[in-house]
């Protein structure tokens, strides 16, 4: 399958940009495949820092806990794309934004633990 960054769009931010807004939205398994593609076309890690990895918009009925579980899952899953030398940039990129996710998960898991009394 060809996608549209293939040829024409594989240097062109805005178009890469755009398509993952798409991407953050599809289901986590099928978002590694989709940066593996990118990844065979354009390694230029400031891309992709600037891509958007994760839905903008999500909801939490009353708990974030699970919802950051399934964002730190997500992220873990694509760490294994990134074991050429020339993806380590982007390797730490995603490792940072572990770090975040694992601070934000601790946050909430206090605030649920004294909210609970």
């Amino acid at each position: 399958m060809q996608y549209p960054w293939d040829h024409h769009h594989r240097n062109d931010p805005e178009v890469l940009r755009f398509l993952f807004e798409l991407v953050a939205h599809l289901p986590t398994r099928r978002r590694p495949g989709r940066l593996a593609t990118l990844f065979q076309v354009n390694t230029d890690p400031a891309l992709f820092g600037s891509l958007a990895l994760e839905p903008h918009m999500r909801m939490a009925h009353g708990s974030w806990v699970p919802v950051l579980q399934k964002d730190i899952e997500s992220f873990e899953s694509l760490l294994p794309l990134c074991g050429r030398i020339e993806l380590l940039p982007h390797r730490q990129i995603l490792e940072r934004r572990l770090a975040s996710l694992r601070e934000e998960l601790a946050r909430e898991k206090r605030n649920d633990f004294m909210e609970d009394d």
